[in-house]
């Protein structure tokens, strides 16, 4: 499929325009730690068949000293509408303490960050009130064309630990209105819900997500965790409640994000 020689490329999607697919991820340099610190731009490729990439120059490079974002750029997520490309990324300031950014494009190549990033932050429900590694990352946006709104799910905390996916809505997708948590995980063998990923199927909703736990044992391998799987939700309405299946792990010691499943 794709790689980049010397770097890891992660938490991708992918965008078609005209006869090509763009693709957008993390990129970083390997053996590095902490890697968020190299995370410093988003990796761009291009294939008009989905097997062969060709990298093009990296995009959205992370802000200046004392920005929001100007520790790295995660984690891209992007819609389409009217001709405009719309990019909702990952920042993280010095602290760790991260936020969704919107960054816009016509062509795929030349992006404008928005003037008033971050367009979406956790509400206070979360563990936003710490002041530092506050959780907001892995934006996916969904056009709900029922409701005539979008709606951003992203990876949060709850104030009290618990992990869980945020939600927040908007009608004209640069304002964004808080929706709380739309599903919090009680079981605290887990600490963090990643990469949330919503399909419609038919009159159902299903949420897939990367749901992790924390370290048996020192390392970094799918063993060393209580859980490192790709698991789904389901639910009548898109903003849930939402149900966990008796199935509900897709794929277990699973070392991946989930998008686009």
């Amino acid at each position: 499929m794709y790689h980049h020689p010397g770097e890891y490329v992660t938490d991708f999607c992918v965008v078609k325009r005209g006869a090509e697919y763009h693709l957008f991820h993390i990129r970083g340099e390997r053996w590095t730690w902490p890697v968020g610190y190299r995370e410093l731009d988003l990796g761009h490729a291009v294939s008009t068949d989905l097997r062969v990439w060709a990298p093009q120059e990296p995009v959205l490079p992370a802000g200046p000293a004392g920005a929001w974002d100007e520790c790295g750029n995660w984690a891209p997520d992007m819609i389409e509408v009217d001709g405009v490309y719309y990019c909702y990324y990952t920042g993280s300031d010095l602290n760790n303490n991260q936020a969704i950014g919107l960054a816009t494009s016509t062509d795929l190549y030349h992006w404008e960050k928005h003037p008033h990033n971050p367009v979406v932050e956790p509400g206070p429900w979360s563990d936003r009130r710490v002041g530092r590694d506050v959780a907001g990352r892995d934006a996916m946006v969904f056009a709900d064309a029922a409701h005539a709104r979008y709606l951003l799910y992203y990876t949060a905390t709850m104030a009290d630990g618990r992990a869980c996916i945020g939600l927040s809505e908007s009608t004209d997708l640069i304002d964004w209105r808080d929706l709380g948590p739309t599903y919090i995980e009680e079981d605290r063998s887990y600490n963090r819900l990643e990469s949330a990923y919503l399909v419609q199927h038919g009159a159902r909703y299903y949420l897939f997500y990367s749901a992790k736990g924390g370290p048996k044992s020192k390392g970094f391998a799918p063993t060393d965790f209580a859980h490192f799987d790709i698991v789904y939700l389901v639910s009548d309405a898109p903003t849930g409640p939402w149900q966990k299946p008796p199935n509900h792990e897709l794929l277990t010691e699973w070392t991946c994000a989930s998008e686009h499943p």
